[in-house]
């Protein structure tokens, strides 16, 4: 019983992040159908989002309890308190998925290892951040913390370009002082 609920709960996972419309147009959907570079009317086709002001990226939109009824609050049995969409030069750039506990977080984590294969196991800053990640294709890495409590697929392509106008913007505040 057990092995079928799990099964159950990764083919779920499998089918909402399935092909949809993208097909069509020949690119590899992401997650729910939406693609990398995908614009925000992509996105509100999909889900209702509002604009998240207190952002370091150039645009967010969230979708979370303030859609209302509209509030897709799980991915098959997986509970869901906020979906984020991070956009570059209006291009989606990066999807950040957050749970509200733990038994959540090992239900994506599962989900996450069914259709990626298993996760590696990195430490950054200095062992400072531990997080699992696995690859999808060239372009895709999906990362989720060591709490468990979000996962975050990134554009590794889109990622690169934001992080080299963040360092020219950078560049150009050192100059204005």
């Amino acid at each position: 019983m057990k092995r079928l609920a799990i099964m159950w709960i990764v083919g779920a996972f499998v089918l909402m992040t399935f092909p949809s419309s993208m097909l069509a147009q020949g690119q590899e959907p992401i997650f729910q159908g939406l693609s990398w570079g995908d614009s925000i009317e992509e996105v509100r086709k999909v889900y209702a989002v509002s604009p998240k002001l207190d952002t370091i990226y150039q645009e967010e939109w969230i979708h979370d309890e303030t859609a209302g009824p509209e509030f897709q609050a799980s991915l098959g049995n997986i509970k869901v308190t906020s979906i984020s969409f991070v956009f570059f030069d209006g291009r989606l750039m990066q999807i950040q998925v957050r749970v509200p506990d733990i038994i959540s977080g090992v239900r994506a984590q599962s989900a996450l290892n069914e259709r990626y294969g298993k996760a590696k196991f990195e430490l950054l800053a200095q062992g400072a951040v531990a997080f699992w990640a696995w690859s999808h294709g060239d372009d895709t890495t999906i990362r989720m913390p060591e709490n468990m409590r979000s996962f975050t697929f990134s554009s590794n392509s889109i990622t690169s370009e934001y992080q080299k106008w963040r360092e020219s913007q950078t560049a150009q505040d050192a100059q204005s002082w």
